[in-house]
């Protein structure tokens, strides 16, 4: 009755390893590869802003000059031929000015500022519209960014070469290993342009130097990679 008993467990036993190297000869095997795209690529658009700042004895002073200084560099801009769709008027403020005076904060008077944002079909027009806001009276320039309108079809042709890279690599990888190349089991995407920035003090440099030449938008760089799992196979 024992001898049985011990033969019965044997074949389960044996039958539960026979079952767990079937599924393991059976599991598919997975190759992880990056593939990578990049190009660079010219600017179609450029965004700027310029900032109005003044002083005045009075609040109500201070914001009829603001009006007045900021409505004088719109038109100016306009004059440029910048449409007014493209203009926008930002961040607003009016505070007090204090002083010290005899050990005491005395009101001095009151700073208002804003600022006026505008977007350009022409990077290369950067330079001119910066001139011409100065000399209407923008008192600081803020941060350029070149970009490109439109992105889509030069993402989908990278992201394309980024899957043939992807592929290739996969391709050398299993004719080296002796494995047979199998489909993608997942595919994540990730895909970013650096876009070209310039600082206040270079901008109001260049303007000041020779505006009509001085502030290039120069190349986006454009990346796109992409992480495939494929399935491997052993070669017959």
């Amino acid at each position: 009755m024992m001898h049985g008993k011990k033969v019965g467990l044997l074949v389960v036993m044996l039958v539960l390893l026979m079952t767990v190297t079937a599924a393991a000869q059976s599991e598919p095997r997975q190759l992880h590869v990056v593939g990578r795209a990049s190009a660079r690529i010219e600017p179609d658009r450029a965004s700027v802003s310029v900032g109005v700042e003044l002083q005045a004895d009075t609040a109500r002073k201070a914001q009829d000059m603001l009006a007045s200084k900021a409505a004088s560099v719109i038109d100016a801009l306009v004059a440029q031929g910048l449409e007014r769709k493209y203009l926008k008027t930002g961040s607003y403020n009016i505070y007090p000015i204090y002083v010290t005076k005899d050990k005491r904060q005395v009101l001095a008077g009151y700073a208002a500022n804003t600022e006026i944002r505008m977007e350009l079909e022409n990077p290369r027009a950067v330079a001119g519209m910066l001139d011409a806001a100065m000399a209407a009276g923008a008192t600081s320039v803020g941060q350029i960014r070149f970009y490109r309108y439109d992105m889509s079809s030069i993402t989908d042709q990278l992201i394309m070469d980024a899957c043939e890279d992807a592929r290739r690599k996969a391709l050398a990888a299993t004719s080296a290993l002796g494995a047979r190349l199998g489909g993608p089991l997942s595919i994540s995407i990730q895909d970013g342009s650096v876009m070209r920035r310039e600082s206040d003090a270079m901008m109001l440099k260049a303007v000041a130097a020779a505006p009509e030449a001085s502030i290039e938008p120069g190349l986006i760089d454009v990346q796109v990679s992409i992480d495939v799992t494929f399935l491997i196979f052993a070669v017959d």
